[in-house]
C-alpha cells in the first residue's frame, strides 16, 4: 500500500468510529431513540415552516394592500383621462 492509500484508510476508520461513537450517544440500552433527540429533530423544523409561514402571509397582504391601491389610482387616472379626452373632443 502506498502512504496515499493509508492515509484514505485511517481516515475511513475513523469517520466510522466517530459515527459509531454517535450512533451509540443516540440509541440507549432498549435500542430507541431518545425523546429529546425525536422532540428536536422535529420540533425546530416546524417552528420553522411555521414563522414561514406567517411572514409569507404578512408579505402577500401588503402586496394585495399595495395592488388595491394601484388599481386605484389607475382607475382614477382612466377617468380622468376620458374627461380629459372628452373636453378635447368638443
Amino acid at each position: 500500500m502506498t502512504m496515499k492509500e493509508k492515509e484514505v484508510n485511517f481516515i475511513l476508520f475513523s469517520i466510522e468510529k466517530s459515527v459509531e461513537t454517535k450512533e451509540k450517544q443516540i440509541v440507549d440500552e432498549d435500542n430507541e431513540e431518545k425523546w429529546y433527540t425525536v422532540a428536536s429533530q422535529v420540533f425546530l423544523p416546524f417552528m420553522i415552516a411555521g414563522f414561514g409561514m406567517v411572514a409569507a402571509g404578512l408579505v402577500l397582504e401588503r402586496v394585495k394592500v399595495f395592488i388595491q391601491e394601484l388599481a386605484t389610482g389607475f382607475l382614477a387616472l382612466k377617468k380622468r383621462m376620458c374627461c380629459f379626452s372628452a373636453y378635447l373632443n368638443k
